[in-house]
C-alpha cells in the first residue's frame, strides 16, 4: 500500500526519544522551552507557545477573540469549528472558499496571501508566519513536522502570548489559579524533544516534498496545484472528474487518497447551521483528491500512483 500521508521517522528521532524517556523527563519541562525557543527562532515570531495539538491552539486562539461571532471557511477540517463552539463562540457563519473569514485556512501548505483573518490555521502550512494574526501549527502525526501529537500557537502580541500561556496549564501561574474554566493543554517533554529531533531534519524533508510535487507536475495532464514559491506541499490535491469512481480504482491498486474537504454542513453537527450558497468551495469538494505525499516516497511509487491516475481516467 502507498500511504496517501505518513510520519517520516528516522534513527535520529527514535534515538531522541530514547534518550529522552531514560532521562524520566517525560512531561512538560526545558524540552518543550527549549522547543519553543527552536520554533521562535524558525518562525522569525515573538512568542510561541507550544500546546498538545493544533485544536487546543485553535481553542485558545478563539478564546482571545472577544465577539462571540466568527467568520470561518465552509471547507476546512472539523478541529475548526468544534474548537470555536468550544470557546464560547455560537454565532459561526460559513463563508464560501477563498473568501475573508476570521479564520484564514493556509490549504494544503500554500503560503499566505493578504488579507489574513484574525487567527491563520496553518496546520498544512509550517513554516510560514507573518506578524499581525494569531498562528495555530500542526505537530501531528502525518505533518511535515510531527511531535507524535501537539501543535503550537505563535504571535507578536505579548497580551495575546500571556493569556494562551496561563489558558493551556489550568489557569495556573506562579502556582496560582488566575483564571475560570481553562483545562489542560500542555505538550509533554518527549513529544517536544521529537519535535526538535525532527526540525533538524525539516529541510531535508521538505526538499524531499518539493521532489515529489516536481514529478506531478511533470507528468499529470490533470487540474494541479501552482508550485507555488514557498509552497509547504502539505497535500498534493488534484481534481478529476467522477472522483469517487477514480479514487476507487487507485485503491484497489494500493494507493491511498484522501478528500479535502467535504464541506461541514454536510455533516450531521451542522445541519442546523444556516444554510447558503458556496459554489466555490462546493465544486471544490466534489472533484479534489489529495494524491500520497510524504518524504519516504520513492520515485518509483511517485511514477506508479501518476501512472494509475492516468488509466483511471
Amino acid at each position: 500500500m502507498i500511504r496517501y500521508a505518513k510520519p517520516s521517522i528516522h534513527h535520529d528521532d527514535l534515538t531522541a526519544l530514547d534518550i529522552q524517556t531514560e532521562s524520566c523527563d517525560i512531561g512538560p519541562g526545558k524540552k518543550v522551552e527549549e522547543f519553543e525557543w527552536a520554533l521562535q527562532e524558525r518562525l522569525g515570531a515573538k512568542h510561541v507557545t507550544v500546546v498538545d495539538s493544533c485544536t487546543s491552539a485553535l481553542y485558545l486562539s478563539f478564546r482571545t477573540l472577544k465577539s462571540s461571532r466568527v467568520t470561518l471557511p465552509i471547507m476546512t477540517y472539523a478541529a475548526v469549528p468544534q474548537a470555536a463552539l468550544s470557546a464560547g463562540k455560537e454565532d459561526i457563519v460559513f463563508v464560501d472558499h477563498d473568501a475573508p473569514a476570521d479564520v484564514t485556512l493556509l490549504y494544503g501548505g500554500e503560503p499566505p496571501k493578504e488579507p489574513l483573518g484574525k487567527i491563520v490555521d496553518a496546520a498544512h502550512a509550517f513554516p510560514h508566519y507573518t506578524k499581525g494574526p494569531i498562528w495555530c501549527y500542526s505537530f501531528g502525526p502525518i505533518k511535515n513536522l510531527t511531535c507524535g501529537q501537539g501543535g503550537a500557537i505563535a504571535t507578536d502580541n505579548s497580551a495575546v502570548a500571556e493569556r494562551v500561556r496561563e489558558w493551556r496549564n489550568l489557569g495556573m501561574k506562579d502556582g496560582q489559579v488566575w483564571a475560570k474554566g481553562c483545562l489542560r493543554h500542555t505538550m509533554p517533554d518527549i513529544n517536544a524533544a521529537l519535535g526538535l529531533a525532527q526540525l533538524e531534519r525539516f529541510n531535508e524533508m521538505q526538499t524531499r516534498r518539493w521532489e515529489i510535487a516536481s514529478i506531478y507536475n511533470e507528468r499529470l495532464r490533470v487540474r494541479k496545484p501552482e508550485p507555488t514559491p514557498g509552497h509547504s506541499w502539505h497535500l498534493y490535491v488534484v481534481h478529476v472528474p467522477r472522483r469517487d469512481h477514480v479514487r476507487e480504482t487507485l485503491r484497489a491498486a494500493g494507493i491511498e487518497t484522501q478528500v479535502h474537504y467535504p464541506l461541514l454542513t454536510e455533516s450531521p453537527a451542522f445541519w442546523d447551521f444556516p444554510r447558503a450558497e458556496h459554489p466555490n468551495a462546493t465544486a471544490w469538494s466534489r472533484s479534489c483528491l489529495s494524491l500520497p505525499m510524504h518524504p519516504d516516497l520513492s520515485d518509483d511509487d511517485v511514477n506508479l500512483v501518476c501512472d494509475t491516475l492516468e488509466k483511471a481516467l
